[in-house]
């Protein structure tokens, strides 16, 4: 059975009794609350920056059309695809008359130095992530030549939240978890507050879980980057690096 989420304010009050700063029977002041939810946000923003704290993939599907080489994908419009922004792809493909058709990932150095000058047109075989502030881009190779369907396993932020909210972008297992770090920040904040080695070594018994219970795809992708190289150079034909 699922626990119950808790919605963002009640965290904030949980948090407040295990430093100390108020009793279950007080209500905190306001400022508390806005305090709460700016560290919260702060402490989600931190957990989305690796692809290994962020529990959850999920499938973004969009269109790719004729003669267009990069798709930016963002919550804040203009951008092709609305969508959290992306912190790291695992998998993709793209589709054309329900054939499944794969995407290889390319780094920046492959991209920028063998891809970038050539507008080579087909099947789609590979892409980029070009992260910037606020905004995903991805990158599609070679250049799309007619309309086909993209199929991306992402890896995406967790959304911001307010006093109101109860996070679902991670497992309910992860309340107690959040309940310690925000304890922690708070503590920080007030000097009055209670936090000890005892508290201190629970919180990283539960930050040790979250990663036990993340799944991390460990398999290796082959990239033609390593291919054996010709007098110091790749050249790269339709078929790939040689």
């Amino acid at each position: 059975m699922s626990a119950t989420l808790l919605t963002i304010g009640q965290m904030v009050e949980q948090s407040l009794i295990m430093i100390g700063e108020y009793t279950p029977s007080e209500t905190p002041e306001n400022k508390y609350f806005s305090e709460g939810v700016m560290w919260m946000n702060l402490i989600l923003r931190t957990l989305s920056a690796s692809g290994i704290n962020i529990p959850f993939q999920s499938l973004l599907t969009f269109n790719l059309a004729p003669n267009k080489i990069e798709y930016t994908i963002g919550q804040n419009p203009p951008v092709d695809v609305v969508s959290n922004y992306i912190v790291s792809i695992t998998a993709g493909n793209v589709l054309l008359n329900n054939q499944e058709y794969p995407l290889t990932p390319l780094g920046f150095v492959q991209y920028d130095n063998s891809y970038k000058s050539i507008t080579s047109t087909g099947l789609p075989r590979y892409y980029v992530l070009d992260n910037a502030l606020g905004v995903s881009t991805v990158i599609i190779y070679p250049i799309p030549d007619q309309t086909y369907i993209c199929n991306l396993r992402v890896k995406s932020v967790i959304s911001p939240v307010n006093l109101n909210s109860q996070i679902t972008d991670i497992p309910d297992y992860y309340q107690q978890l959040l309940i310690y770090e925000l304890s922690a920040k708070l503590a920080n904040l007030y000097p009055t507050a209670l936090w000890d080695e005892k508290r201190q070594n629970e919180l990283r018994e539960l930050r040790q879980l979250m990663l036990n219970t993340n799944s991390i795809d460990l398999t290796l992708s082959p990239s033609s980057i390593c291919c054996a190289p010709w007098n110091g150079f790749y050249y790269l034909t339709p078929n790939g690096f040689y």
